[in-house]
């Protein structure tokens, strides 16, 4: 891409306006879940409207929460924490 822009039919980039009907969101990458002040790291993701993780990542340990991501927990893999 950085090659790819310095061309003059690419070189007047825009920032990435969603369509209608999708969502940027800010992601934990440790939980895959809405990054919140507590998240060291984070990341943004594009889910059609209504499909984004409603629960904010939680760091602190308390009462044994799941903190697999989202594949893990649909497929049953990785170790919960307690």
């Amino acid at each position: 891409m950085k090659q790819a822009i310095q061309l003059p039919q690419y070189s007047d980039t825009n920032e990435f306006v969603p369509p209608g009907g999708v969502e940027i969101v800010t992601l934990d990458k440790a939980t895959n879940l809405l990054a919140d002040g507590a998240c060291p790291e984070d990341y943004t993701a594009a889910f059609l409207d209504g499909t984004a993780p409603t629960d904010t990542c939680d760091h602190t340990g308390v009462g044994g929460e799941d903190h697999r991501n989202i594949l893990q927990k649909i497929f049953g893999t990785g170790k919960p924490s307690n």
